[in-house]
């Protein structure tokens, strides 16, 4: 039965980009790519939306805040599961 509150929307990846949440889904509890693709876009979508409800900008971002708030929980359980990085691709980084 199609649900009367969400539509499906496909969307394209780069393939080191769904490699990253594939990983992220084997990480965490989340059950699905499309269920973590929801939680990375959720804090950016909830602070847009309300800016648009309200036209304030200070509302928005203490929407903001609190969504990443929600969502650094997952953010650490992502640290805690992963190995410890023993490289980095210092010729990879720009000067600032």
């Amino acid at each position: 039965m199609a649900s009367k509150t969400t539509t499906p929307l496909g969307l394209r990846l780069n393939n080191k980009d769904l490699a990253v949440i594939d990983t992220l889904v084997e990480m965490t509890d989340v059950e699905s790519r499309t269920e973590m693709v929801r939680l990375l876009i959720k804090p950016t979508l909830a602070q847009l939306r309300t800016a648009m409800e309200t036209k304030s900008i200070l509302k928005a971002a203490s929407v903001r805040i609190q969504e990443e708030h929600h969502f650094n929980k997952l953010v650490h359980n992502v640290a805690r599961a992963s190995e410890i990085q023993t490289e980095l691709n210092i010729g990879d980084l720009q000067p600032a």
